[in-house]
């Protein structure tokens, strides 16, 4: 035995005939234990998936009919009802059922039933009631046409259900009134006595003669009765309806002691109708015993389910099957792709060291291995990014009073030049900042680029941060390009 048959060993298992359509959903999601015939194993839709299904199903009877085209859209809404929880299971009982009680007839007792008696006596009095002790488990009744044994059975289905079986009929409440029509004391010229009253059927139709003594009123007062004892207790449980009429013509019905049987309605109804049903139905390939026990208890429309949701497999396991086939290896190269790239681009940065190891899902040596180094990858990603963050100070790339020593140095430079005993050691100072001299021929003439550090200088001694054109000492100098320096990136300037 399985963890969850020992799980639900406590739980009782219901029967078919005590439950309704919702009630027999509700035991399927909840792993309900369903009786099934004597000496059978109790049913429980177990798999989770399956009762993911269902549950998607349990709220969609829309798509419940055979009938029903298969879209599209429901496979996708069964293939995400996959991903959610499974319906809970049902509560263990913590105490034991109450045992069923097995009622055997004891009794039938009829007054003034249509088919066993009169409707009265000769002087207008009631008819002695009818009374028949079962005394045995088999009782076996016998008798010529019209001797009562349809009205025998009906006493104890109507008393049951309140309908009863009529002949070439579907099982009818026989205690709705049908109107009477009576003729009685004719002269020679045709002329009699005329009457007319409702009378259910389930009494007695008085005689002309029954109606004289009565003054043409009918007695309406048809009741049948049922004596029950349970054979695992002394229990009795007498189940009575009666039908009785007011001297206005209303018709009133009470039953009482059928809630003690404790016997769901459908199941008195199967075991007391369904003969008479039976009878005026077909049983070819297109109709079936079981389809008209389906459509008494009300669970034809979970039959269909079942039908149809094997059209719902096929389609699974085909066209759905080579598409999710299709998406699949779609979606796996394009993983190796994107692999590729990070791997490319990480290797690029040597300060991450070693690219990190993606696998694909065709590689997985084990479940989820593809999910676990991706998660893996991601954390390591997130981690540089931390201590990248972490060394993200402001760097001063310049001094700010870098400009104005500019300034004093270079009018230091001018005034040196200008003087005989150190134009030398001046011109020593302005190669040192130089890197090179380019000379470029344009129009004719001779263009001088300068790079190095001097460009650079001579705008910040000048406060200049435009490209404009500045003059110095005669000379026109023109901003050209930025060429890396130490700490600074200074500019070309032309000559």
């Amino acid at each position: 035995m399985s963890d969850a048959d020992t799980g639900n060993a406590e739980l009782t298992p219901i029967n078919l005939v005590d439950c309704g359509l919702e009630d027999l959903v509700a035991a399927l999601l909840s792993r309900q234990p369903i009786a099934t015939p004597v000496g059978g194993v109790p049913f429980i839709l177990e798999d989770d998936n399956a009762r993911r299904i269902f549950s998607y199903y349990a709220r969609h009877r829309d798509l419940w009919p055979r009938a029903k085209t298969v879209q599209a859209r429901e496979i996708e809404d069964v293939l995400k009802a996959l991903e959610q929880d499974p319906p809970a299971k049902a509560a263990t009982e913590t105490d034991a059922a109450a045992p069923k009680k097995l009622w055997r007839l004891r009794r039938v007792e009829a007054h003034r039933f249509g088919g066993l008696h009169r409707h009265c006596g000769a002087n207008g009095e009631d008819p002695e009631d009818f009374i028949l002790d079962v005394e045995r488990d088999v009782t076996l009744i016998s008798g010529f046409n019209g001797a009562g044994k349809t009205a025998l059975r009906n006493v104890m289905i109507w008393c049951l259900t309140g309908r009863a079986l009529r002949s070439q009929h579907m099982p009818d409440e026989n205690h709705e009134p049908m109107e009477v029509y009576w003729t009685g004391g004719g002269n020679e010229e045709g002329e009699g006595n005329e009457s007319e009253f409702p009378l259910p059927p389930v009494v007695p139709i008085p005689s002309g003669a029954d109606l004289e003594v009565l003054d043409d009123q009918p007695k309406i007062n048809t009741w049948a009765q049922l004596t029950f004892h349970d054979e695992g207790s002394d229990d009795i449980c007498v189940v009575r309806r009666a039908l009785t009429g007011s001297t206005r013509g209303k018709l009133s019905m009470n039953v009482t002691g059928l809630e003690d049987l404790e016997v769901p309605d459908l199941a008195i109804e199967a075991g007391t109708l369904m003969p008479g049903i039976a009878a005026h139905m077909r049983f070819d390939e297109k109709t079936t015993f079981a389809q008209a026990i389906a459509q008494l208890t009300g669970l034809k429309p979970l039959e269909d389910l079942g039908r149809r949701s094997a059209r719902v497999v096929r389609r699974l396991r085909t066209d759905e099957t080579k598409k999710t086939e299709s998406d699949a290896a779609a979606k796996l190269t394009d993983f190796k792709s994107k692999r590729q790239s990070i791997i490319d681009a990480w290797s690029a940065l040597a300060d991450l060291g070693d690219p990190a190891d993606l696998i694909a899902p065709d590689e997985e040596a084990e479940k989820d291995e593809c999910r676990k180094s991706i998660a893996e990858t991601r954390r390591d990603l997130e981690q540089i990014e931390q201590e990248l963050q972490d060394l993200d100070e402001p760097v001063m790339l310049m001094h700010p009073n870098m400009a104005k020593e500019y300034r004093r140095k270079v009018r230091g430079l001018i005034a040196a030049l200008n003087k005989e005993d150190g134009r030398a050691e001046a011109g020593e100072l302005i190669r040192a900042l130089l890197d090179r001299i380019v000379l470029t021929p344009t129009n004719g003439a001779l263009d001088v680029d300068l790079v190095g550090d001097l460009a650079g200088i001579m705008t910040l001694a000048t406060g200049q941060k435009s490209k404009k054109p500045l003059q110095n000492r005669g000379l026109e100098l023109s901003q050209i390009k930025v060429v890396a320096g130490a700490g600074f990136e200074p500019a070309t300037f032309r000559l």
